[in-house]
């Protein structure tokens, strides 16, 4: 999920939302990252996701179920409002649970 979550933002970088919809192959990447991050969020156990208080489980996965199901039907103001708004508190959290897990 961190990976795909960063490679979201990355690709993005700090492209306006015009710029995304000038290129197609971008907001193909974008989209397909964020499906990936969806997709990877149903192997996080139940145990884990009760530790990542504030995380909506429920719209992350619905997000990726919207994007690969009904993917005719995506806009990108969706994309581009997931990777600038939420990703960067999603990446956030994830990057502080998995440091705990390294501390002592």
């Amino acid at each position: 999920m961190l990976e795909a979550a960063s490679d979201a933002q990355s690709f993005l970088g700090e492209l306006s939302l015009d710029e995304l919809a000038r290129d197609k192959k971008l907001a193909y990447a974008v989209q397909h990252a964020i499906a990936i991050l969806g997709e990877a969020s149903n192997r996080v156990s139940a145990e884990t996701q009760a530790r990542l208080t504030g995380t909506e489980w429920r719209k992350i996965k619905g997000i990726r179920n919207h994007f690969v199901h009904e993917y005719g039907k995506v806009q990108l103001d969706t994309i581009w409002e997931v990777v600038t708004r939420d990703l960067p508190v999603l990446e956030s959290a994830l990057r502080d649970f998995l440091q705990s897990l390294d501390s002592p």
